[in-house]
């Protein structure tokens, strides 16, 4: 498994931005980021985005 370190330059660039996708107040644009995260694997990777993930898992609109 790699760490997050691990990832191409141009892929970490997208994982921060589909992180901060998810606290977007547009819905299309929150959905983008956390389908975005779970296809990269990265909640297994980051702890700080496996917090961030959590904390907005309960939202009913992603579910």
């Amino acid at each position: 498994m790699k760490n997050i370190n691990e990832f191409p330059q141009d892929q970490i660039y997208q994982l921060w931005k589909s992180t901060e996708a998810i606290s977007s107040p547009e819905l299309s644009k929150r959905k983008r980021g956390f389908e975005s995260l779970i296809e990269f694997d990265v909640v297994r990777r980051s702890p700080l985005i496996a917090y961030l993930l959590a904390t907005r898992i309960v939202e009913p609109d992603l579910t």
